[in-house]
């Protein structure tokens, strides 16, 4: 009897310890655990991982994902380029008078998800549907980096702090600063000289000479 008292006070100083170590990391991935963040998180990894079991077989797989990651890459710069501070300006705006509101730091899926649709709609009409589906994944994979160095550049939470020390990290994240702020500036005015549209790569800002 007073073994099991024993194993039984164990057990529950061991369920107590589990508990606490749940709360303790749930604090500290809470960028994470934030509900636009994991209602996100569900609805484009579940794609990715449907897209990638669904894939081409041997190396064309991953070679049509590169290529799908590259060409998201275009998409990211252009829609932002064209459309969020073209037509859509005034929904971009928002984001821009109030870069740290959590509220305006994922595209929304009134957009992201049709967007990905279109996408997904134009590889099919031209590529073989296990072709679509590599291409698929690598448009997801660039498209979840996308919204994840967006969030970081405006919210930089603490348990990514040697993320954020990666130079490439860095480089992009201090770009897109600059696309907020110029001397101190709050950049919020259609007028303003905006640059470095890009999010996941600077190359496109480049190539079209909006880099700084």
């Amino acid at each position: 009897i007073i073994y099991l008292i024993k194993k039984k006070y164990e057990r529950k100083i061991l369920l107590n310890k589990i508990i606490i170590n749940i709360k303790y990391y749930y604090y500290k991935m809470k960028i994470i655990f934030t509900p636009s963040i994991k209602l996100f998180s569900c609805v484009h990894i579940s794609a990715l991982v449907f897209f990638f079991f669904f894939g081409y077989e041997g190396y064309l797989h991953y070679l049509f994902i590169t290529l799908g990651y590259i060409a998201q890459t275009y998409i990211e710069f252009a829609s932002h380029y064209y459309l969020f501070h073209g037509p859509f300006w005034k929904f971009h705006k928002k984001h821009h008078l109030e870069p740290t509101n959590h509220g305006h730091l994922l595209v929304p899926f009134a957009y992201s998800i049709p967007g990905l649709m279109i996408t997904h709609s134009c590889y099919y009409t031209f590529l073989p549907l296990r072709t679509t589906f590599s291409f698929m994944t690598g448009t997801q994979l660039s498209y979840l980096f996308f919204e994840y160095i967006h969030y970081i550049s405006h919210k930089r939470p603490k348990h990514l702090v040697y993320i954020l020390k990666i130079p490439f990290v860095k480089d992009l994240l201090l770009a897109h600063k600059k696309h907020h702020y110029r001397n101190g500036k709050l950049l919020k005015d259609t007028n303003d000289d905006f640059k470095n549209y890009g999010f996941t790569t600077l190359y496109w800002d480049k190539l079209y000479d909006t880099y700084e």
